[in-house]
Order: structure tokens, then C-alpha cells, then sequence
């Protein structure tokens, strides 16, 4: 296949092979990190992954595939450093995950089990330990229908299918590489002579997925102003809550996630009194509002006041420089048979012309034709725009960096070099000029839960304990060998209800006592929850578990808790 249709074509395709399989330089890595896939370089074993290469690239690497990475040599030190970073499910499948008894002492609540084919397994190492091992899964290399040779792009659009992208690397992206050279074709890709960004809320952070906020009623006529692609007042105030989907403790960032049920337009943002102010510095669309919302903290205490800011979807074609611009008409949900990508073959008037001449088109085509220019050429000097094909808020370098460095690591900024957006660039050159990202400072915006806190350090100095339960200080009952397993005590009510089977949970199937185990998988959340028991499971992956007394590092409590495993959820049921 010819190299240009690849690189115009197939970009997004082109450039996750490369992330994976090719031997990238630190020094490109650096100049063009915004452009890059991060999920494929995380899987990419020709880098060299030193310590400082990952704490540069903490917040962009996907973790766990680099915990998967085999290429990456996982000793007790490498560990230790990102150890708030790792999954150990994946860590676990690692071959250089490095065994030994050392590592296995220490992190043996950790270790469910290791692969075959770990290159420090030994035998002696299995039996002294017990050790669980599985056949290496041998991720990514799955077999996959042979490359088609005659017909690259129906392949391509089926990539979906299996994971058999090295050969595909092999026979199509590194060739374009080596007709050139891959400095070469990223400087032809992208300008940055003017930079744009996508603003987003950070979904992940070093705890995991982060804190999600919905609202506490169903907010009636906020659907008409967003999805119709404009802006309006509410009729009620809105007040938001945790969802149920976060991974870790309850936190606070400057721009939290958050949805609106039929909502899916993405020119919405949840953002804390402190980004509007460093905001309305700049200069933003006409069409946008700062809704007031009210904030209902689950565990935390905050006092800082949020506002859900909702920008109009359209605001760049609107602030189009329509006499120089070139326009293009596209069926982009059509199948490949019927999809259309044409010129349109004359001059569009205004941003009223191009609703009229969409209409048109639809009628003719089919409903979904979009008209677009081939480059958003600006009569206007915003700091921020909307964009209807990607339902996102765009913005400047120059309030990127005035928001980075007010709130580091708050908010999540990508590339948006392929929307191919210019100005003028005196005007653009001129912003360099006026610095209004100066005197910004964010007070604090949240006070860590008190509770959380405490159980945090008792999960701590626990974990540090070399104190154990002795058989003296058990009864000799059928609970006695796992409360010197666990290092627990089960409370004689709770003792009494299992030997009489009158415990019973619905959808819950009890555990014989030699079969319980104890569960530390939610901690990062809930950490009252460390050195729980699971007594009873569904069969689904959640369970029900009985938690230590706050104040006794052995005795477990006669409460049930309910543990769902997809939302990270610990749920009170009772006694």
C-alpha cells in the first residue's frame, strides 16, 4: 500500500504500531509525547525502561501494561518505587518478574499465583512456598487470520479481531518507516507553529480510576441546551454525589469526572471555583455558562464551590474565516461501500450557509453528512473553541500552561494537532505576550476523610506487625486452624450461626470455615476493609467479608459486608 494513503489514512493505526513495536529514541519520545499512543508504548519492549524514563512518563504510561512489559526486569527496587502504580494481577504473569525468597516474603499477600514460564522460578522455590503456577497466557500474541495480501485495508478495518499486530507491523507500518525516517514523517504531520489541546477531566490517577460525580436527580431540560449544540440556564440547581465507580480513596480534583445521563456531549465540564478563575483570565467563547452546582462529598470535607461549564458545541465553525476556507462533505458513520468524502466544490457564506448546505446534503445522501473545512482557518483569537466531531473542549498552549501550572496533575490535556486549527499568526504570537497564568494560586480543596486516615495507618503498622495469634489463645473449634492462619479472631456469636447453618445471605453461598480466606483487594477505597475475611461468594466475584473491629488488630466483627467487585463498592448488610 502506498505510504502517503497509510499516513493519511490509516494515522491512527500507523502510529499505535509504531508506539508498540518501534525502537523509539527518549529524545523523539520527549518532542512529541502529545502525539503518541500510550496504551501501545506501554507494551513496547525495545525502550529501555530505566527508573527515571518511567517517573518521567508516571502520569501518561498505561500500568498495567507496563507491569505486563516483559522487557522490563521487576526486582524488589523497580517495585518498590511504583508499587502504587502496579496491578499485580498482571505483575504476577510477568517472566522477569523476579523470584526469589525475598521478594516472595514480602509480597506473598500479593502473589496469587506466577506463570510457567517466569524466568527465576525454580522448583525449589514452589515447593517451599506452595506456589500457584499458570501456563503463560502470552498476551498479544494470539493467532489471527493470515495478512491478506491483496487487500491490506479490509484487514485493517478488522483489526479488531485477534492480536496478531507484529505481523502486521512487519509487512506495513515499518516499511513507510524505512521509506523515510520517523522524525521525518512527524515533522510533515504536524505544525506546531500553533499548538491546541483537548481539555478532559482526569480519569486515572496514582490511585486508580478517580472519583465520579452524577447528579442526585435527573437535571429535566439539561439535554435540550447540550446535545442540540447550545448553551442555557437551568430551571433547578443541581447537586452532584460520588458515583459508585472510583478506584482508591474518596479525593477531590480541580476538574472531577462526572456525566449526565443522556448526556454525550463532551463540551461539559465539572470544574472547581479555582479553574473558573484562572478561566474567565482567558479569553473563552461567547456561548458558554458557569452553572453553580452543589457538592455531596461521601467521606471528605471540602468547601470549595463547583460549577459544571458548559461551552456550546460549535463555537469553531462559527468562528470560521468562511472566505478562505475550504470545505468537505462526509458520511462518517456510513458503511465503507456508501461513505462519502468529497469536495464540496464551492465557497459557504457564513455558518448559517453551512447548516442550509448540511440539510441539503442529508436529504440527498443520508442523514448523518457533516460539512467540514479541511482546515479550521479562524477569524477570531480565542483561547478556547468547541468541536462538534469530537464533542470536546479544545484550548491554546497558553492556557495549558497557565492550567498546568496552576493545578498540576489535575486535569488530562491531548493533542489536538490532527484538527488542524489555524489563526493568524501575528494574532496567535501575540498571546505569547500578555501573561495572564501570573499570581494564580489554588488554595486546597479538599480535607482527607479523618476515618479514612486512621484505618490507613492501622493498615500500615499492621502490615509492618510481627505479631501473630498463638494456638493458646484460640479454642479448639473448627475455626481454630484459620484463625491462626489469618491471624484472627471470629467472634463466638458469629461462630455460633455457622455451626448452627443459620446464616444464610440471598445469592450468596457460604463458605465451610477451612475455605475462608482473607481479602485485601479493596483497601485502596475502603482501607477498614484490610485483613478482612470472605466468608461467602455468589460465584460472580463479589463476596461477603467481615471486617476487623476498629479498634482490635484481630477480632473481626459480627457484620456483613457486601464487596461488588465491579465497582470496588463495600457495602453494609448487618449482623
Amino acid at each position: 500500500m502506498d505510504s502517503t494513503i497509510i499516513l493519511n489514512n490509516y494515522w491512527k493505526q500507523f502510529v499505535g504500531h509504531i508506539c508498540e513495536f518501534y525502537p523509539l529514541e527518549k529524545s523523539f519520545i520527549a518532542q512529541w509525547e502529545y502525539e503518541l499512543n500510550w496504551r501501545s508504548l506501554s507494551r513496547n519492549r525495545t525502550l529501555d525502561w530505566d527508573d527515571d524514563f518511567m517517573e518521567q512518563y508516571q502520569e501518561r504510561l498505561i500500568w498495567h501494561e507496563v507491569a505486563w512489559n516483559d522487557a522490563i526486569i521487576w526486582d524488589i527496587p523497580k517495585i518498590e518505587k511504583f508499587k502504587k502504580r502496579l496491578d499485580w494481577y498482571y505483575l504476577q504473569q510477568n517472566v522477569n518478574l523476579v523470584l526469589s525468597e525475598t521478594l516472595i516474603e514480602k509480597y506473598r499477600k500479593k502473589l496469587g499465583y506466577v506463570v510457567d514460564s517466569n524466568l527465576y522460578l525454580t522448583e525449589t522455590l514452589k515447593e517451599k512456598y506452595g506456589l500457584t503456577v499458570y501456563p503463560d497466557r502470552k498476551y498479544g500474541t494470539k493467532p489471527k487470520d493470515p495478512l491478506l495480501e491483496d487487500n491490506l485495508p479490509e484487514y485493517l478495518h478488522n483489526l479488531g479481531k485477534g492480536n496478531n499486530e507484529a505481523a502486521l507491523y512487519e509487512k506495513l507500518f515499518l516499511p513507510v518507516v524505512q521509506e523515510s525516517n520517523i522524525e521525518a514523517i512527524f515533522n510533515a504531520k504536524f505544525d506546531y507553529s500553533q499548538r491546541y489541546y483537548f481539555l478532559e477531566a482526569k480519569d486515572h490517577d496514582i490511585h486508580g480510576l478517580t472519583p465520579e460525580f452524577e447528579p442526585v436527580k435527573k437535571i429535566e431540560n439539561f439535554t435540550e441546551f447540550i446535545n442540540g449544540q447550545f448553551v442555557g440556564l437551568l430551571k433547578e440547581e443541581v447537586t452532584l454525589r460520588n458515583g459508585s465507580l472510583q478506584e482508591g480513596p474518596d479525593r477531590l480534583l480541580e476538574v472531577p469526572r462526572f456525566r449526565l445521563e443522556r448526556v454525550y456531549n463532551d463540551t461539559t465540564l465539572l470544574v472547581s471555583e479555582n479553574v473558573k478563575a484562572v478561566l474567565e483570565r482567558f479569553s473563552l467563547p461567547e456561548e458558554h455558562l458557569f452553572h453553580p452546582v452543589k457538592m455531596q462529598h461521601r467521606k471528605i470535607k471540602s468547601d470549595t464551590r463547583y460549577y459544571i461549564f458548559q461551552v456550546a458545541g460549535n463555537t469553531i465553525l462559527k468562528d470560521l474565516d468562511f472566505e478562505n476556507c475550504s470545505f468537505r462533505f462526509r458520511s462518517p458513520y456510513a458503511d465503507k461501500e456508501s461513505a462519502l468524502d468529497e469536495p464540496l466544490g464551492y465557497t459557504l457564506k457564513n455558518f448559517e450557509h453551512l447548516v442550509e448546505t448540511e440539510k441539503e446534503l442529508r436529504e440527498k445522501y443520508d442523514q448523518y453528512i457533516e460539512v467540514r473545512p479541511d482546515v479550521y482557518l479562524l477569524r477570531t483569537d480565542k483561547d478556547m473553541y468547541s468541536q462538534p466531531d469530537h464533542r470536546k473542549i479544545i484550548i491554546n498552549d497558553f492556557l495549558k500552561q497557565a492550567l498546568e501550572k496552576a493545578f498540576p496533575n489535575q486535569m488530562y490535556f491531548k493533542s489536538a494537532q490532527l484538527v488542524s486549527i489555524k489563526m493568524d499568526q501575528k494574532m496567535y504570537d501575540s498571546k505569547a505576550l500578555v501573561n495572564r497564568g501570573e499570581g494564580i494560586s489554588a488554595k486546597p480543596i479538599y480535607i482527607p476523610s479523618e476515618a479514612d486516615l486512621f484505618f490507613q495507618a492501622k493498615m500500615q503498622r499492621l502490615e509492618n506487625s510481627k505479631e501473630v495469634i498463638t494456638p493458646e489463645m484460640t479454642t479448639d473449634d473448627a475455626f481454630r486452624a484459620k484463625e491462626l492462619e489469618l491471624n484472627v479472631f471470629f467472634p463466638e456469636e458469629f461462630k455460633d450461626k455457622i455451626l448452627s447453618k443459620k446464616l444464610k445471605i440471598r445469592g450468596y453461598k457460604m463458605l465451610k470455615p477451612a475455605n475462608y480466606y482473607s481479602d485485601n483487594e479493596y483497601v485502596g477505597r475502603t482501607p477498614e476493609s484490610y485483613k478482612s475475611v470472605v466468608i461467602a461468594e455468589n460465584g460472580y466475584g463479589d463476596s461477603i467479608n467481615l471486617l476487623l473491629e476498629k479498634d482490635s488488630d484481630y477480632m473481626l466483627q459480627d457484620v456483613y459486608y457486601e464487596f461488588l467487585h465491579e465497582t470496588g463498592q463495600v457495602k453494609k448488610l448487618g449482623h
